[in-house]
């Protein structure tokens, strides 16, 4: 018998899809999850990132320098050395790869300088950026231990560094100098410094800045009291007047070429004075008949005084070294006679050094204390949180019109040749034409 084919529509086709309701439902949940499973664990792991940025604030960042002098390289931050040292001193970083996000250039960092100008606080400002792989942690709470410890490591360098630091080298000057009057330089030297540090450091903070209760000004009038000018004269006149040297062994070592260079110096300014007195007197008989003036005279009177001056103190060197041997040589084999002499101007000096050395000690704990509240890093946001790959909710949408469609497909296959069948002419009645031998049950 003849019959005409009838079309498809999408309505049957949707109840033919829709009779296996249970069957979409399922495998496209079953899809999308699979997807989003996929995309959150592999694809977004393989292409996301994280990034933080914040900004570092110490003392002699603006010259790029730690404590020490030495040279900050912001950008070794993120070199596997550091990176190495970073995760070995955090148990909850291990297990890190950092040789191969190093390697597979996985890690950057960058910064930028915004001049004082032109920045909001009025002074020059360093922004910085580290940016890292999803894929090398185990979750962002381990990422973000990690960027901080980043982050921080120029500051925890700088005021390790800070606290390392003895400032006592003049005392340690003073400790090897082998004369008195090197020792008193150093102790000089030592009390300058001191204040010196002092001054920098008022300088960089406000008048009210305060270390166990003081301000800074307070330590620095301590700090200035001690070894002024009336105690180094004192020092410098006990020395000038006594005999005594600090290192006699050396002294009686170089006693013959001192001595002899202080004849000799003395001896060729003779000659020089000797050799001006001829030169002035031939001229005297010229002043008498009127020729020159008295005034030509001055140049050979001048050079005369200036040679005697030098003569003077000179014989003063060699009168005092002759004295100082005759000292040493006085006390024969008795070498605890000669200490016993040094030891009283020593220990005047020394309790000098004791009283700067306690200073010191006081500084060094005030420093440490002001360095580690100069340092700060400030962070743009408090949230760290992964960047870039595919939304879960996309990725969740995505997954579900692929599963039904997948579905949809399948149920198509199966069913859609048995319904066109019952459709052809005498295999059903008309009432049961457009619906699967299921349908006409359910009515």
């Amino acid at each position: 018998m003849d019959y005409e084919e009838r079309s498809i529509s999408l309505s049957e086709l949707v109840k033919i899809i829709f009779k296996r309701v249970w069957w979409v439902v399922g495998v496209t949940l079953a899809v999308m999850l699979v997807f989003i499973f996929a995309v959150q664990f592999w694809l977004n792991r393989q292409n996301q990132t994280y990034t933080v940025n914040y900004t570092l604030e110490f003392p002699g960042i603006e010259d790029s320098a730690y404590p020490d002098g030495s040279t900050v390289r912001f950008s070794s931050v993120v070199s596997r050395s550091t990176l190495e040292e970073i995760v070995a001193a955090n148990p909850s970083l291990s297990g890190i790869d950092v040789g191969a996000m190093v390697d597979s250039d996985d890690i950057e960092f960058t910064q930028s300088v915004v001049p004082a100008d032109s920045s909001a606080s009025g002074v020059a400002e360093r922004h910085f950026t580290i940016t890292v792989a999803v894929r090398y942690f185990t979750s962002t709470e381990q990422a973000a231990v990690f960027l901080r410890a980043v982050a921080n490591y120029p500051l925890n360098r700088a005021v390790q560094i800070a606290n390392a630091l003895t400032h006592d080298s003049s005392l340690t000057v003073y400790d090897s100098s082998d004369t008195f009057e090197d020792k008193i330089s150093a102790l000089i030297a030592q009390r300058e410094y001191l204040v010196g540090m002092y001054d920098e450091m008022i300088a960089q903070t406000s008048g009210e800045y305060t270390v166990g209760g003081r301000t800074l000004a307070d330590y620095r009038t301590q700090a200035s009291l001690l070894f002024q000018s009336m105690d180094e004269e004192y020092l410098n006149s006990l020395v000038a007047t006594s005999n005594y040297v600090l290192n006699y062994s050396k002294f009686k070592e170089e006693y013959s070429a001192r001595e002899a260079n202080l004849t000799r110096q003395i001896e060729e300014n003779q000659a020089l004075i000797a050799a001006q007195e001829e030169s002035r007197d031939a001229l005297i008989e010229l002043v008498g008949n009127g020729q020159i003036s008295s005034a030509d005279l001055s140049p050979y009177n001048e050079m005369i005084a200036r040679y005697t001056a030098k003569n003077v103190t000179l014989q003063n060197q060699l009168d005092s070294l002759r004295t100082t041997m005759e000292w040493i040589e006085s006390a024969g084999d008795d070498t605890a006679a000669l200490d016993a002499d040094i030891a009283t101007i020593l220990d005047n000096i020394d309790s000098y050094r004791d009283l700067l050395s306690g200073a010191t000690e006081t500084f060094k704990s005030v420093y440490q204390s002001y360095y580690a509240d100069m340092c700060d890093v400030t962070f743009a946001s408090n949230i760290i949180s992964a960047e870039g790959g595919m939304n879960i909710i996309l990725a969740a949408v995505i997954g579900a019109i692929i599963g039904f469609v997948a579905v949809s497909v399948v149920i198509c296959i199966i069913d859609l040749p048995k319904y066109i069948k019952e459709r052809e002419p005498g295999s059903a009645s008309d009432g049961q034409k457009e619906l699967p031998e299921g349908d006409a049950k359910d009515e």
